[in-house]
């Protein structure tokens, strides 16, 4: 995902990042997506199955501009409100 980003962030205006992803997990890929500031128009949602408040404050310590943080299960629906307002939102 890095390397895609890499070639063709200019295309990308919003990522869904799921917190545990084989070799680099979604904390670990905001660590590095923080050091590209030509990424920082592309929002992020994470994903995730751990919707504890303390996991919550960590990631938004790795990346204070997280767009939005789902909780699975989620309904479609939930999903989709997220992502309207975030693409709304965008100037």
């Amino acid at each position: 995902a890095l390397d895609f980003l890499k070639a063709k962030s200019s295309l990308i205006g919003l990522i869904i990042l799921d917190w545990h992803m084989p070799v680099v997990d979604g904390a670990d890929f905001l660590r590095e997506f923080v050091k590209h500031p030509e990424w920082s128009h592309i929002k992020v949602i994470m994903s995730t199955s751990f919707g504890s408040d303390e996991r919550k404050a960590y990631i938004r310590q790795v990346f204070p501009n997280l767009a939005g943080y789902i909780v699975k299960p989620y309904q479609t629906e939930v999903m989709l409100q997220t992502v309207k307002q975030i693409i709304n939102a965008q100037p």
